[in-house]
């Protein structure tokens, strides 16, 4: 070896111990060149004594500086791992803060792991001051996050035996409602539904929830209209369903909210189909009354000249009549718009994508029908007057003599027949 690669080994060295604490440079290393150096000082022959002494004063300098380097960065490296041990006292001490008998919460839980994730960042820096503290620290350390996972562990526990305590409560209710409901399709056996309700009942009775409004099920008079009684009882299942909600799970609670959806589907076909066949029968009476009208008619003719002297008396009654039935005509006009009204809210409730909105549109849907109930109810009474006007008519008839007697009754039998077609009508 020459002077000068022993000046370019010194250099290297300068360069390392600059960067030591720095970079990638270890106290090993530098301590390992310059054992290196130092034999190669032994070995190059120097033929300029004033070289040697300044290279070796570089040298010692530079020994000199590793020296304290190595001091300062033992001291640093003790006081990052005093501040290791005090980050994980800290850790504990946050472990050991909640008070006997609380439960941890999941954000609590979570700022202990972002705690623990952010020390264990921390203890990632290789600034041990030996190996046997690197060791020590990290034994505590993983103890320390032992203790986080093994509270989040119980923390997760609790939450999956509440999750499963709630579904066997929702399954508790879920079985008999839908049961319930099912016995509520209008092809279903309206014999079973008193059986279906009153075990649903039950399971709202052992928990205490209301129930009210559905005693009419029970009542035998109800089976005489099953189509009917399957209608009011969906609608109060529906009520019930909105008010317990909270009693279902989100998965019972969007099954049985289909499966409810779906009967009401289907019970309104049930409902439109009833309405179309009650409209044929109809139809078919009143051609059956027109054709019994006309053979009516045609006698009435023939002997209206015997019924000449009794038509001041007719009159007045047949003035009267026409009221009535202009009236029945009104009613059957504002009967057909509130049938129109009813169409439209249903399909508005039908296209509601919004659950808030369909119950607003449930419950218009049922002050419409009340309001029909109350009009067809209305045109009973006036198309009672009609008739009892009708036998006024046949009373009057009858105490003008027996001549009139026959004439009268068929022109009664007359107006009772187009009374019937336009109620039918």
């Amino acid at each position: 070896m020459t002077p000068n690669e022993l000046l370019q080994k010194l250099e290297a060295f300068d360069t390392a111990l600059a960067a030591y604490g720095v970079s990638k440079f270890t106290g090993k290393e530098l301590w390992d060149l310059r054992a290196t150096i130092m034999e190669d000082f032994r070995s190059v022959p120097f033929t300029d004594p004033g070289q040697r002494k300044d290279l070796w004063q570089r040298f010692q300098d530079g020994t000199d500086m590793l020296r304290q380097k190595g001091a300062l960065l033992q001291l640093e490296n003790e006081a990052f791992a005093t501040e290791a041990e005090e980050k994980i006292e800290a850790l504990q001490r946050r472990i050991d803060a909640l008070p006997p008998g609380e439960e941890w919460t999941k954000e609590q839980l979570a700022e202990l792991r972002a705690g623990g994730n952010e020390l264990f960042d921390f203890l990632r820096q290789n600034r041990w001051p030996s190996r046997e503290r690197r060791t020590q620290i990290w034994d505590r350390f993983t103890a320390c996050r032992d203790r986080i996972k093994a509270l989040e562990d119980g923390y997760y526990a609790r939450v999956r035996d509440g999750i499963r305590e709630r579904q066997e409560r929702s399954a508790a209710i879920t079985r008999p409602f839908r049961e319930a409901l099912e016995a509520c399709r209008p092809a279903s056996d309206a014999a079973a539904l008193p059986e279906r309700i009153l075990a649903l009942l039950q399971v709202f009775s052992e928990r205490k929830l209301p129930a009210e409004g559905m005693s009419f099920v029970q009542e035998k008079e109800a089976l005489k209209t099953p189509l009917k009684l399957k209608s009011d009882t969906l609608r109060e299942l529906r009520r019930l369903f909105t008010e317990q909600r909270s009693q279902f799970s989100r998965e019972d609670a969007t099954e049985t909210y289909a499966l409810l959806s779906a009967i009401q589907k289907e019970m309104d076909a049930a409902w439109t189909a009833y309405k179309g066949e009650r409209q044929r029968r109809t139809e078919e009476w009143v051609e059956k009354q027109k054709a019994f009208r006309t053979m009516l008619q045609e006698k009435v003719q023939k002997r209206l000249a015997d019924k000449e002297h009794l038509e001041k008396v007719l009159l007045a009654k047949k003035d009267f009549l026409p009221r009535l039935e202009k009236r029945l005509e009104s009613q059957r006009d504002y009967l057909n718009k509130l049938f129109d009204d009813l169409d439209e809210l249903k399909q508005k409730r039908d296209a509601a994508h919004n659950f808030d909105f369909r119950q607003r549109m449930e419950g218009l849907i049922e002050g419409k029908l009340l309001r029909i109930q109350e009009v067809e109810q209305d045109m009973t009474g006036v198309q009672e007057r009609v008739a009892t006007t009708g036998k006024d008519i046949e009373e009057i008839d009858r105490k003008i003599g027996k001549m009139a007697e026959g004439i009268a009754e068929m022109q009664a039998k007359v107006e009772e027949v187009q009374r019937k077609m336009d109620k039918g009508l």
